[in-house]
């Protein structure tokens, strides 16, 4: 089962990046949702969805983003790398 997870997460994270390059937010935002519900501590999506909150001109959906991930990693006593810093300074830019 947990095989069949890892393959679901690398499949939505293929799309997730497909979808970003051809400028489709809206699906991008979609399929990054559904990774993060497969994989709440995936900081990589969490990453990818605040990016594309970001440039979907959702710029206060992309902040809430990053405390829900930050909330997330917060409960397994970690938090968010300096990328996902970083992320967020040129989101609040």
């Amino acid at each position: 089962q947990e095989e069949l997870r890892q393959g679901a997460v690398m499949a939505c994270r293929s799309l997730v990046l497909a979808f970003t390059a051809q400028n489709q937010f809206e699906d991008g935002i979609r399929v990054a949702r559904r990774l993060l519900v497969l994989d709440p501590a995936n900081e990589e999506g969490h990453r990818m969805l605040m990016g594309l909150l970001a440039m979907n001109g959702q710029r206060s959906a992309a902040l809430m983003q990053y405390e829900v991930c930050e909330a997330v990693l917060a409960e397994m006593g970690v938090v968010p790398t300096e990328e996902t810093a970083v992320l967020l300074h040129q989101i609040r830019r």
